[in-house]
């Protein structure tokens, strides 16, 4: 008995790397594994999506209702986001947003906007998942996941309008330019949440692309809201002697004309100087086939519009130029192959108490078919 105790020493030497090597890798594995478990947005591509509210003229106190639902690529039905997808900044007295959730307003685009306290104007969510990692067909490039931010209650008397941005939430670059490889970045307005809302996607882009555009996105919605007070009714005045009397309170008057009523009040309308600005683009949809592309903007208290082709500012018009409309016509020989983004930067009369907005329109030229020529007999 006594001579198997060395050679059950020897193979328990033997053994011994064996043995050292398997446990790390068992380790290295778990350790691998609660990574994964504990930070699952470090591997997924994620991008953020901030909510700002500006109230133009309400009370200060007056609160808004807001809520954000996403759906994956190509699904039509978008649902809302519960909280175990998201991170976020420190929100009211908590860690992050609640979703629906509430926000005064600021007094104006300028902000100031702050997240945490009593009354918060802003609501950061980071985390989200931006889906892009899966190509999908023309003009859609990406399989970008769809969110949409709704306004879902507000107090009487408010006109709502919203625009959204983007920029890079490391280098605070801005998508022009991305548009070919990755897809047009949109925010489109929308009521299908049940309200006035803004529809668009959140961005991440891989180590292969330039620094300033590596990783998440951070796409900002301001809401504005404009208050309109609302105007008394006026009573119409009434005659102080009845018609064709003749006669005054004191009694019958001899020789003189009958009294002639008061006549009634006009009705007040409400004063021109509360109409808000609007805008919208229009223009040329499908595949560019004319010798130019058209987009216009259309809309009430418009001063300025600054239109953009891929980031590159292209014209500037002060008047509309078309029928009422700020038309920009783009020739087709000028667009690349594919997808162009069209922006235009909207500013408003200052009586409309309106903030800017930001359209965005989206042109497509498609590849030229080439005709096979058939050969000529020459038999």
């Amino acid at each position: 008995m006594s001579l198997n105790h060395p050679l059950r020493g020897v193979a328990g030497h033997r053994s011994g790397p064996q043995a050292r090597a398997r446990r790390a890798a068992a380790a290295g594995a778990a350790l691998l594994l609660a990574a994964l478990v504990a930070a699952p947005s470090a591997l997924a591509w994620n991008g953020n999506l901030e909510v700002r509210k500006v109230n133009i003229g309400g009370p200060a106190a007056d609160t808004f209702t807001f809520k954000v639902e996403s759906g994956a690529y190509g699904q039509p039905n978008l649902t809302l986001v519960p909280a175990t997808d998201y991170t976020g900044a420190p929100w009211a007295d908590k860690a992050k947003p609640d979703n629906p959730f509430a926000l005064v307003g600021a007094p104006s685009a300028d902000g100031a906007f702050v997240r945490t306290g009593a009354a918060p104007n802003d609501a950061l969510f980071t985390g989200l998942d931006s889906g892009g990692q899966t190509a999908a067909a023309a003009p859609a490039v990406r399989d970008w996941r769809r969110f949409r931010v709704t306004e879902t209650s507000k107090p009487a008397n408010y006109t709502t309008t919203a625009a959204c941005t983007i920029a890079n939430a490391a280098s605070g670059g801005a998508w022009a330019g991305l548009d070919q490889a990755w897809g047009a970045w949109t925010a489109t307005p929308t009521t299908a949440g049940g309200g006035e809302g803004v529809e668009t996607t959140v961005r991440f882009l891989p180590d292969t692309v330039a620094t300033a555009d590596r990783g998440p996105w951070t796409v900002i919605c301001t809401f504005t809201n404009t208050y309109h007070a609302p105007t008394a009714p006026v009573t119409p005045g009434t005659p102080t002697t009845p018609p064709g009397s003749g006669t005054s309170p004191a009694g019958p008057t001899t020789g003189t004309t009958p009294a002639t009523p008061t006549p009634p009040a006009k009705p007040v309308t409400p004063s021109s100087t509360a109409r808000v600005g609007t805008a919208r683009a229009v223009g040329t949809t499908g595949c560019v086939t004319a010798t130019s592309a058209i987009v216009d903007v259309r809309g009430r208290g418009i001063v300025r519009v600054t239109f953009k082709l891929n980031g590159k500012t292209v014209r500037t018009l002060t008047n509309d130029n078309v029928a009422g409309m700020y038309r920009l016509r783009v020739p087709a020989s000028s667009l690349p192959v594919g997808t162009s983004r069209v922006t235009a930067d909207v500013r408003f009369r200052r009586a409309s108490r309106a903030a800017p907005k930001l359209l965005a329109f989206t042109l497509h030229r498609c590849p030229t078919r080439r005709v096979a020529r058939t050969p000529s007999f020459t038999g």
